[in-house]
């Protein structure tokens, strides 16, 4: 138990480390609106958080660009990470660092140095596009014509690929198309009930090894990014809107909140623990007992709207460490507090361990800002 413990606050400080060290890079410009556009010629000399209905960004970018809205398109040339949500998204300029995106229609064209990682429903990969390192996908359909540079890993129930694949190609899938011109430079393993349909001009320089799914394996490639593609997907959308409308309708009253957990960390950390350990046990006494049934359900409710708003109170708690106690720019703070969550959340392992504390952080933070809300006389 005691090594157990130890461990646990080893992992919540790397954790919080982790933000912090984050704090370097948290100097940047917020917009917000309903359409919002970084036009071509403009330059940012920092990084660009930004919110919409409609974003455009096609002016440059010295640094990372954190994006939400419903279309997203970036064709300007960015130095550092392109992280997007939205419902279609098109990324086609050059970017310095990594693409981690999520929407339900995604292109990616233009140049990427280093990876990209995409969980979408449709998502197509231009013949332009280039990937200087790996490709992590988790879609529905999934069509490659351009270059990766090192690894691909895919998981689709459909695969078509007509691009080229500097190393391994590993596969999760129903059908796979390998067509006229495609070229993987190592070896090609993929689950498949069906066998590929291979083009006489395709080319696989390495050993073609396939193996039947199990059943209980539709999740396996989710866990390459620490969790199910469809569940992250679903969860990330709908915890950026709760997340989003929350600060919207109070922002006063979540910055209050979060205040107690900067004055005193580990209290509200050691509170939001406790009662996910004691409300369960609590509510299930409670269902054992005839006349107790009706005050655990509502208890049950409760609690569940509680653990569900839980994690945005902790986005925000970590996007005030970062830009600091001013509430001028609320939902700045509660975008990028999100931002490090959710891509942490991708994580193998990580994800989990992250996932775990913010939970535990929003509890503490909703329950002791309960405790301090002004009680009636009773005289």
């Amino acid at each position: 138990m005691r090594r157990t413990r130890i461990v646990l606050v080893v992992l919540i400080i790397a954790f919080i480390g982790l933000s912090w060290s984050a704090a370097a890079h948290a100097q940047g410009s917020f917009r917000t609106g309903n359409d919002m556009t970084v036009p071509r010629g403009e330059s940012l000399g920092t990084s660009l958080f930004v919110s919409g209905k409609t974003i455009d960004i096609a002016g440059n970018v010295d640094g990372d660009v954190f994006c939400l809205g419903q279309d997203v398109t970036v064709t300007g040339t960015i130095t550092g990470d392109v992280i997007c949500v939205g419902q279609t998204v098109n990324i086609a300029g050059h970017v310095g660092g990594n693409v981690r995106v999520a929407g339900q229609t995604v292109t990616i064209g233009g140049s990427t140095n280093r990876s990209v990682t995409v969980a979408g429903q449709d998502v197509t990969f231009d013949a332009t596009a280039t990937v200087g390192g790996d490709m992590t996908v988790g879609a529905q359909s999934l069509t490659l014509n351009g270059s990766v540079g090192r690894d691909l890993a895919a998981s689709a129930p459909s695969v078509i690929l007509s691009g080229s694949v500097g190393r391994d190609a590993q596969v999760i899938d129903n059908d796979l198309v390998l067509g006229d011109g495609s070229h993987i430079g190592g070896n090609l393993t993929y689950a498949s009930h069906n066998y590929v349909s291979r083009a006489s001009g395709a080319v696989v320089s390495g050993t073609i090894v396939r193996s039947e799914p199990p059943a209980q394996d539709q999740n396996h490639f989710g866990a390459l990014i620490g969790g199910g593609f469809l569940f992250a997907l679903y969860m990330l959308i709908a915890l950026l809107l709760v997340a989003l409308a929350l600060v919207l309708l109070m922002p006063q009253l979540i910055h209050d909140a979060t205040a107690v957990a900067v004055r005193s960390p580990w209290k509200t950390l050691l509170v939001g623990l406790l009662s996910s350990l004691l409300m369960p046990v609590l509510i299930l006494v409670l269902l054992f007992t005839f006349i107790g049934i009706p005050l655990a359900l509502l208890l049950l409710l409760t609690w569940i709207v509680i653990v569900c708003i839980s994690v945005p109170f902790a986005a925000y708690y970590f996007g005030g460490l970062l830009l600091g106690k001013s509430t001028t720019r609320p939902v700045g703070t509660m975008l990028i507090g999100m931002a490090i969550i959710l891509v942490l959340y991708m994580v193998p392992i990580v994800g989990f361990i992250v996932w775990l504390v913010a939970t535990w952080f929003g509890l503490g933070i909703i329950l002791l800002q309960y405790s301090r809300l002004p009680r009636r006389s009773t005289i």
